[in-house]
């Protein structure tokens, strides 16, 4: 338990929990006229782009049927290998029976939730108290990175995750303020790394190759980093 949550007597999972809500609440007022509306982004990649896959994508899917194959566009083309189509990814099942628009932006929403979330959790990783944490967990949700990003949510999909996976990196190797023998880091090395292998999966179906490039070689740094 953190020094704040003991001298206030809350559980420390309390103020997480609170934390988490706190983030939810103001993205949904951040995101209130798309997701609470009538209002529709409509113009750019979002518009011709990717309505047309999420919506294709999702009646496939209801239908029970796997789109292997767009024949819509050119002569036909793949669609399942259009990584862009994010097919696999499974945050954007659940959305597949709302309209594609709704689709569109409760993913922002969540992915944008999902990064903000990330961050306050570095933050309390790192030693910073809840207050600390929950303002840069908001400064990173109202960024004008993710704002940015809207336009192309496949970006804001896989850049979303790499709070969650530098979390898994500070675990593998012991501190060396706190040894551990062998038999006790092994467990903790086998668990972040499977974590890590989830998350970089979830980067990688989250459909945007060259984000996820440049996340792993972030993450990369971040591993071999000294300090």
């Amino acid at each position: 338990m953190s020094q704040n949550s003991a001298h206030s007597g809350r559980p420390e999972w309390l103020g997480h929990l609170l934390a988490a809500l706190a983030l939810a609440g103001f993205v949904a007022l951040l995101y209130w006229p798309l997701l609470f509306t009538n209002r529709v982004l409509a113009t750019g990649d979002i518009l011709l782009y990717f309505y047309p896959y999420r919506d294709f994508v999702a009646e496939a899917l209801r239908s029970g049927r796997i789109p292997f194959w767009n024949p819509y566009l050119f002569s036909g083309a793949p669609l399942l290998a259009n990584t862009q189509a994010a097919v696999l990814y499974p945050l954007h099942w659940p959305l597949i029976w709302r309209s594609v628009t709704e689709q569109v932006y409760w993913s922002v929403a969540l992915h944008t939730w999902l990064f903000g979330y990330g961050g306050y959790w570095l933050l309390r990783r790192w030693g910073y108290g809840a207050g600390p944490a929950l303002v840069t967990g908001v400064v990173l949700a109202g960024s004008g990175l993710v704002g940015g990003l809207i336009g192309h949510l496949n970006q804001l999909n896989v850049a979303a995750w790499l709070p969650w996976a530098v979390l898994c990196l500070p675990d593998f190797t012991p501190s060396p303020t706190h040894p551990l023998t062998l038999a006790q880091a092994w467990p903790r090395i086998l668990r972040n790394g499977a974590l890590l292998a989830l998350i970089v999966a979830l980067m990688l179906l989250a459909g945007h190759t060259q984000t996820f490039y440049i996340s792993l070689f972030a993450l990369g740094a971040w591993a071999i980093w000294p300090g």
